[in-house]
């Protein structure tokens, strides 16, 4: 005898499973923190895309695994963008998003065979490529570029009544660098000496946590605090509004010879209206976060990978605020000391996208 299925029971089960998937999804993206430098505080804007769950298996293809950073970070968003994109095309390739320690844990998953993909700065990148900065110490010859995704720029924040105005005015005073070790640190470090600036050309560099240099600026204990971060970013907004201060233009030949000489650096802006009072662009530079591969990646997925987000940059751009200025040629990751994926090379010389100027 075959059984009536009871619609009323069916129909209260899935309300029921819906509403439970609703409360662990929401759960999860409330856990976490990012990055293998010290993490960037979130965005000023919520972010607007979690990746979906990872997908089952196709028939004919497991998941590809993009390692990311911390739940409440930015990559494990940004990934998640990536991740709808290409698996809203449809097909056997399907990607799925997994929560990791950040760049250089990423990268050492990715080289020894333990992730698909992977989001890692563009300096670690080059590193990992080339050798010579541990934990790098020997190249690797498999790393391949596959997209050049948000910026992560620095932004270094002052009184607005120090009287420093460009990069000449940090001249003598007393700046926070944040932790040894920390991407702030290591680029400001590598700026002032591109300036030939000497010991005491430099004044006091400090070492106090990002969380704590808002408070020491407006209390008068530093003259500068410096973040490297996608933009907007709520630390910086904490820090131009807890008291009157401003945005420092880091545009100058030093800038453009630091980068010059380090692929790995991009020259870009602070757009205009990305904080409270900061009306017009900001010149500044820092680090891309670059979605890598390998070599174990066949050409067929790298080109469906660039083909999905490359001609759907603007549906990327919606899924989270730090994607959403990127068009197709932004994306082009050519450049920064890893060789491009023959399959993304591929499809960029079918298309004719190039790289806009820095």
């Amino acid at each position: 005898m075959k059984l009536r299925p009871n619609l009323g029971s069916n129909l209260r089960f899935y309300i029921a499973a819906s509403l439970s998937l609703a409360l662990l999804t929401a759960t999860a993206i409330a856990a976490n923190t990012h990055s293998p430098t010290p993490a960037p505080a979130q965005s000023v804007k919520a972010a607007t895309a979690t990746p979906a769950p990872a997908p089952a298996p196709t028939a004919n293809k497991t998941p590809l695994i993009i390692g990311t950073g911390a739940v409440t970070g930015i990559y494990y968003p940004a990934a998640g963008a990536v991740q709808r994109v290409v698996n809203d095309q449809g097909g056997d390739l399907r990607l799925a998003v997994e929560s990791t320690n950040g760049s250089v844990s990423n990268l050492q998953a990715l080289i020894g065979g333990k992730l698909d993909l992977a989001i890692a700065q563009s300096d670690w990148s080059y590193y990992a490529t080339k050798g010579g900065q541990n934990p790098f110490i020997l190249p690797n010859t498999d790393l391949r570029a596959l997209l050049a995704l948000h910026a992560e720029l620095m932004a270094v924040v002052v009184k607005a009544d120090s009287g420093i105005n460009d990069i000449d005015g940090l001249k003598g005073r007393r700046i926070n660098l944040g932790p040894a070790g920390s991407g702030p640190r290591t680029i400001m470090t590598g700026l002032f000496q591109t300036l030939n600036w000497g010991i005491g050309e430099m004044g006091s560099l400090t070492d106090l946590p990002f969380a704590e240099q808002s408070a020491a600026l407006c209390d008068g204990k530093v003259d500068a605090i410096v973040f490297l971060v996608p933009h907007p970013n709520a630390a910086v907004q904490e820090a131009l509004s807890r008291c009157a201060t401003k945005l420092l233009p880091l545009g100058s030949r030093a800038v453009d010879t630091l980068a010059s000489a380090n692929p790995f650096y991009t020259r870009s802006v602070i757009p205009g209206g990305s904080y409270a009072g900061v009306t017009a662009d900001v010149p500044s530079f820092g680090v891309r976060a670059l979605l890598l591969a390998t070599t174990r990646l066949s050409d067929a997925d790298a080109y469906s990978i660039a083909k999905a987000v490359l001609s759907n940059s603007a549906t990327l751009g919606g899924l989270h605020p730090s994607l959403a200025r990127l068009t197709a040629a932004d994306m082009k990751a050519d450049g920064f000391g890893v060789p491009l994926h023959a399959g993304v090379a591929k499809y960029l010389a079918e298309t004719g996208v190039t790289a806009p100027k820095p």
